[in-house]
């Protein structure tokens, strides 16, 4: 609200309509505000449009963080006008514990050398604890006369690409004598990039792909909550969206937390998330599917079983994005 009507427009600049003085116009909802943009209104706005929920996200944090189940009982209900879209609490979060996992990496000491190299060093280092067999001269050049070539198999692409990660695909595979094939190209070319990379590239490409690969894993999981709760016909595949986006929202809500806190103090990030969130996701359970406590247990465990194989699944296809990718 303004203390005077200096910057009021007598007509909307969005939409044209004729206005008499109101804050907002009655039409489309924009602004009446006739002031030339400085780079601060254009920063402001730019925040704005992107956390355009006003009070409703203030509305959203208290029950998302503890009312379980609540959010999204309430927008399936259709009583939406207060609280934030799940879709959108979701994207937040995650995109905010991006930005701290991106800054954790930024703030860490370079890491030049690549994850081959490291490898090679942490095996030197543990060969130094072995006893070192020498040869002269003359027995090694009559072991390498007795012994063949050595011959690879599709089981060794994943090996022989990270040790020389300076051979191409289509060079490396004709060296180890074998097929061009998508397949052995693919394994060939996920290794052959991990052994170029350093560890904090490895990480910022598989961060590049989360936002992707949680948005697909969310139908995925609901599908097997809908397998779970197959004779529940009221309960739709939507709903079951909508509950694990809110939960999701949570979960990145907690891991952004602990993530900053771990700026300042030294813990254990994954114990504190696993443990928090368990109890949350009961908590869901008996608000939002309302059932016994044997059946909730019952599918709580099935949950949790899918939830674990689809996190590995897509961990594994999300890493294989990632370094395919570069």
């Amino acid at each position: 609200m303004w203390e005077s009507n200096t910057f009021k427009g007598k007509k909307c600049l969005n939409c044209s309509k004729l206005l008499h003085g109101e804050n907002f116009c009655p039409n489309c909802g924009q602004i009446n505000d006739t002031r030339r943009l400085t780079l601060g209104s254009m920063i402001a706005f730019a925040a704005a449009s992107l956390f355009s929920s006003d009070s409703r996200l203030r509305n959203s944090m208290v029950p998302l963080l503890f009312k379980p189940g609540f959010l999204a009982k309430e927008f399936i209900a259709g009583r939406r006008a207060r609280i934030v879209h799940p879709l959108r609490l979701f994207i937040w979060f995650l995109l905010v514990s991006v930005a701290l996992n991106r800054l954790q990496l930024a703030i860490q000491p370079t890491d030049s050398l690549p994850i081959k190299a490291r490898a090679d060093l942490n095996l030197e280092e543990s060969n130094e604890n072995f006893i070192q067999f020498n040869f002269d001269e003359d027995s090694i050049n009559t072991v390498n006369d007795t012994v063949d070539l050595p011959s690879y198999s599709e089981d060794d692409i994943a090996q022989y690409a990270f040790e020389n990660s300076s051979e191409p695909a289509e060079i490396g595979l004709n060296k180890m004598g074998l097929a061009t094939t998508f397949q052995n190209r693919l394994m060939y070319q996920i290794f052959f990039n991990i052994g170029k990379m350093t560890y904090s590239q490895f990480i910022a490409s598989i961060l590049d792909e989360l936002l992707i690969v949680f948005l697909v894993f969310v139908p995925f999981f609901a599908l097997w909550m809908k397998l779970l709760y197959i004779r529940s016909p009221d309960i739709l595949l939507v709903d079951h969206v909508i509950f694990i986006l809110y939960n999701h929202a949570f979960i990145f809500f907690l891991y952004s937390l602990v993530q900053a806190l771990s700026f300042f103090l030294e813990i254990d990030i994954l114990v504190p998330i696993m443990i928090i969130y368990t109890l949350y996701l009961w908590l869901g359970f008996k608000s939002f599917y309302q059932q016994t406590t044997t059946k909730r247990l019952f599918k709580f465990f099935g949950a949790a079983f899918g939830f674990i194989l689809m996190s590995a699944i897509f961990t594994i296809v999300s890493i294989g994005l990632a370094v395919y990718s570069l």
